[in-house]
């Protein structure tokens, strides 16, 4: 069979040359896309469950809070561990999945595991589930400064900044800090309250009947039924201390009357400082299995269409506080030159010590080749172009432009055995090709066999091992 194909080539010069430029040039066209990225995520899903709780301590936290969640979360299947942490008002669980799991699964298992979490303590927010995220995957650290104010600048980042960026493919979350985060605060006067015969509970259920959404009901006509929309609901200070308290057998008395009604920033538990100047930082964090590259690019597209708005509001936008995207451009950009170094000096090699310019092109040949080869596979399995893969790529291509070398020099040598003999010139190359065809062909399956058992390990050790074994028998092969 090898003879066969060999002789077929050998009688069919032209076809194969422009089969392979033609291969060369559908391999581009379907790999140019390709993902990029410094190493493969070999980090196991995980999730967060945040439950905010004002008021309470850490302690309050843990017990009420806390425990609860991580009881109800513990035996969810794909769930390999559970940690947490318990702050004033905050308690967050991290859960860690097992390898192999299916994190989609996973998820929506502990979405149903949370509806089985006891009452909470009064107060306490619903217990939110974050996005799929693989640790260390923060895409882009934005910085704002500027502005009229800290909470105006909050404002922007979290109403208008982070809306954006969540509608961005491949963006999981949004995390914003830093600045004052606003909110009403009524503050009772225990004189006034005193001297209108009310207490705190007073002002409480007149503040939450003022801010409060109800409805209003319909009435029906001989026609239709007209739904009534009231539009009583506070919005801001000046209307919350419109607000009435009602107490039978007295007059009603007015919010304002008798506490102080004010927008103030939420006390902080963090700050953010951009060059030294104080300032909020929006962190974006990337999908389970979103490329690092692309997913920033289309980041930055996004703070594109928002600059002009907020250079209109005085606030200045710094996307380079931390970019990894860069770092794994130039590692890869790095990685790409060292691959063409070394088949410069591999070509440079070949011309000393062949001193014939044609045998040295036609060793190179095999090159391209076997490079489009390898980022078929890699685009096929997908696979990211990254320092695995590319070393991957450098040690295949060593072994490629060795069998080439053996491969012509062996043509070389019975080529001057018949000089001047052309009609004798197909069949030599077909015996020379031949004649160290079958030990190239042998060495190479010694190679694959011997790296195997790299695209059989389990766990992250595939996910960092396969590819480069994978790159090197393909290239071989190829």
């Amino acid at each position: 069979m090898l003879r066969r194909l060999v002789r077929w080539c050998l009688s069919r010069p032209w076809m194969v040359a422009w089969a392979c430029v033609w291969l060369l040039a559908l391999a581009f066209l379907y790999v140019r896309d390709v993902p990029i990225d410094l190493l493969p995520n070999v980090a196991p899903a995980e999730a967060t469950v945040v439950t905010g709780a004002p008021g309470l301590v850490a302690e309050q936290v843990e017990e009420t809070i806390t425990d609860p969640i991580e009881a109800a979360l513990l035996g969810t299947p794909g769930v390999a561990r559970v940690d947490s942490r318990s702050a004033q008002g905050l308690s967050v669980v991290t859960l860690r999945f097992a390898d192999g799991a299916d994190p989609q699964r996973v998820r929506a298992a502990v979405a149903d595991d949370l509806q089985r979490v006891g009452q909470l303590p009064a107060g306490a927010s619903t217990p939110r589930l974050s996005p799929l995220v693989a640790p260390g995957d923060d895409l882009l650290t934005v910085g704002l400064t500027g502005g009229k104010d800290a909470m105006a600048l909050r404002d922007l980042a979290q109403w208008t900044v982070r809306p954006r960026l969540l509608s961005t493919p491949g963006v999981a979350r949004v995390v914003v800090l830093g600045g004052q985060v606003r909110r009403i605060e009524v503050r009772a006067r225990p004189s006034d309250l005193s001297d209108s015969d009310l207490g705190f509970l007073d002002v409480v259920n007149a503040v939450r009947r003022a801010t409060s959404v109800a409805g209003a009901g319909f009435i029906d006509t001989p026609n239709q039924r007209v739904l009534i929309e009231p539009h009583g609901q506070a919005l801001t200070p000046d209307q919350i201390g419109l607000g009435q308290i009602q107490t039978p057998g007295s007059a009603p008395t007015r919010i304002a009357d008798v506490a102080d009604v004010v927008e103030a920033p939420t006390p902080a538990f963090g700050d953010a400082l951009i060059d030294g100047k104080p300032g909020v930082l929006v962190v974006v964090g990337g999908a389970l299995g979103a490329n690092t590259v692309a997913t920033t690019h289309a980041v930055e597209r996004s703070l594109a269409v928002l600059a002009p708005s907020l250079a209109a509001a005085g606030v200045s936008l710094r996307t380079d506080l931390d970019r990894p995207a860069s770092f794994v451009a130039v590692s890869t950009r790095e990685a790409v030159i060292d691959i063409l170094i070394g088949v410069a000096l591999a070509s440079i090699a070949l011309a000393l010590f062949m001193t014939d310019l044609r045998v040295v092109l036609i060793t190179l040949a095999a090159v391209p080749l076997a490079l489009a080869a390898a980022l078929v596979a890699l685009k096929a399995f997908g696979w990211s172009l990254n320092a695995m893969t590319l070393g991957g790529l450098a040690v295949g291509l060593g072994l490629v432009i060795d069998d080439a070398v053996i491969d012509v020099e062996s043509i070389v040598g019975r080529l001057r055995g018949i000089a001047g003999q052309t009609h004798l010139r197909a069949e030599a190359i077909l015996a020379a090709s031949l004649e160290v065809r079958a030990p190239v062909i042998y060495a190479t399956l010694a190679l694959v066999l011997s790296l195997t058992p790299l695209l059989l390990l389990p766990g992250p050790e595939r996910t960092l091992l396969g590819p480069l074994a994978g790159i090197i028998i393909v290239a071989a092969l190829a």
